[in-house]
């Protein structure tokens, strides 16, 4: 038995999502004591620089915590105040860690990984091939109900990731560049989605690619979260006509670019999938539920 602090961040219009209910069910159930922090925002550098709130501190104080696990680094830095084990956990894209010039600097971090890939992600993400990382299989607090009519062919959960800010191929396009300068960026591009975690002029200079007129992404974040965005569409546009259903948050947004999908947008219900109840009842319903991470 511990006293575990569990940090995440859950968007405002959904109660929890099913996974980390899932977690932190098993965490008591197990006979530890846990204290969760939720936030429906994630952490800024700038909120982190500021330092954790004196009262928010205290709380974490009194109740002298033996283990800290933060979904993404979603908290506040508190490596100084507390000489216990540090995880993180990761549920996305690393690029998506809160603090991530402070964790490059910090050895003391373990982490948690759902994707046996992301091991290896994390270590150069995190400059260190001596990182403590270690997967942990995906699990599911989704139970089957064979009662349950299943009248949905494919079932997809999630939000479209591709937004409006994911202007920076167009933005180089407009730049008129020539062939050779086209060919070093479609190579900067193919070598990001390899590892989607270094900027473009340093991969420029690793690639050795000369260019005047160059592919830039100032947000490392935005740029992966646009890319995969594209994936998302794609893959959900191929299966759409086979009885496609959809649901999750910004699909009717006017900063998302599903207005380009029309068949995404004839497939999205907007009933809502906000906890654990309603993703099972959701998932039951269908014969395949379909996951693109």
């Amino acid at each position: 038995m511990a006293n575990v602090v569990v940090c995440c961040a859950v968007q405002s219009s959904i109660k929890m999502y099913p996974y980390y209910q899932t977690f932190l069910d098993g965490l008591k159930n197990a006979g530890n004591h846990v204290l969760t922090f939720v936030r429906n925002r994630w952490y800024t550098d700038t909120e982190i620089a500021a330092g954790i709130p004196e009262s928010l501190l205290l709380q974490l104080k009194e109740f002298k915590p033996d283990l800290f696990i933060m979904f993404n680094n979603y908290f506040y830095d508190i490596s100084k105040y507390f000489d216990v084990p540090l995880i993180i956990y990761d549920v996305d894209n690393p690029n998506t860690f809160s603090n991530l010039r402070q964790l490059k600097k910090d050895k003391r971090y373990r982490y948690l990984t759902i994707q046996r890939s992301n091991m290896q992600l994390i270590r150069d993400m995190m400059e260190c091939q001596d990182l403590r990382v270690e997967y942990i299989p995906p699990f599911t607090g989704v139970t089957a109900d064979d009662t349950v009519k299943r009248d949905i062919n494919i079932a997809f959960c999630g939000a479209p990731w591709l937004l409006n800010n994911f202007t920076q191929i167009r933005n180089f396009m407009a730049l008129n560049p020539n062939n050779d300068e086209i060919t070093a960026a479609k190579t900067v591009y193919n070598e990001f989605i390899k590892a989607p975690f270094y900027p473009a002029d340093e991969l420029y200079n690793r690639l050795n690619l000369k260019a005047d007129k160059k592919l830039h992404y100032e947000d490392i974040f935005i740029f992966s979260t646009g890319i995969g965005g594209v994936k998302r569409m794609r893959t959900l546009s191929a299966v759409a006509d086979l009885g496609l259903e959809i649901r999750g948050l910004n699909w009717l947004s006017p900063n998302a670019l599903t207005i380009a999908f029309p068949e995404l947008l004839f497939s999205y219900s907007s009933e809502m999938v906000n906890d654990l109840d309603t993703t099972t009842a959701f998932y039951n319903r269908a014969k395949i539920g379909i996951n693109i991470n």
